[in-house]
């Protein structure tokens, strides 16, 4: 089992995180990420959940649309094991 988790953040100091949950490869080569943005809104989610196909462009960025200069990514590989998990009572 391997999970990749894969999470963008805008800046070392300023910004907030984005993380990638998937990418389209199109047969041209072009990459397009599919990123979750906290910023997306509660009923922007909820229209895209009643209709994925029509508002899939709320998660589809170009890798053009990352403007600044500096990125961090995190790449998590691995699932925890149940002993490893938090416990919460």
């Amino acid at each position: 089992k391997i999970l990749v988790i894969i999470s963008i953040v805008s800046s070392f100091l300023i910004g907030h995180s984005r993380t990638v949950i998937g990418y389209e490869r199109f047969r041209s080569g072009y990459i397009r990420l599919l990123i979750f943005d906290p910023k997306i809104s509660k009923t922007q989610i909820q229209k895209f959940c009643e209709n994925p196909d029509s508002n899939a462009y709320l998660f589809r960025r170009s890798l053009q649309s990352f403007q600044k200069s500096v990125y961090q990514v995190l790449v998590v590989r691995g699932l925890l094991e149940p002993y490893e998990r938090e416990v919460q009572h």
